[in-house]
C-alpha cells in the first residue's frame, strides 16, 4: 500500500470519526466503515505479497472484529 494513500485514507477516516461524534448518523457509520474496510483489504494484499504470517493473521482478526463491530451497531446480534 503507497504510504501517502493510507495516510489520506486514514485522515478522512478520522474526521468522519470526530464528524460522527457531533452528528449521529447511520451513513457516516457506514462510510467509515467502509473506509476501514479498504484500508484493511490493502493491509491485506501487502502482507500477502510480502509473506508475513503473522501480519496476516494480525489484519484477519482485526476484520473479523472490525465486522463484529459494525454489525452490532446495527443491531444484528
Amino acid at each position: 500500500m503507497d504510504k501517502k494513500f493510507g495516510t489520506i485514507l486514514c485522515i478522512i477516516i478520522a474526521g468522519l470519526g470526530v464528524l460522527h461524534s457531533i452528528k449521529d448518523s447511520s451513513l457516516l457509520v457506514i462510510a467509515i466503515g467502509s473506509l476501514f474496510g479498504v484500508v484493511l483489504v490493502l493491509a491485506l494484499i501487502q502482507a500477502v505479497k510480502e509473506r508475513e504470517k503473522w501480519r496476516i493473521f494480525g489484519v484477519i482478526g482485526l476484520t473479523a472484529f472490525h465486522t463484529v463491530l459494525i454489525l452490532n451497531y446495527f443491531d444484528v446480534f
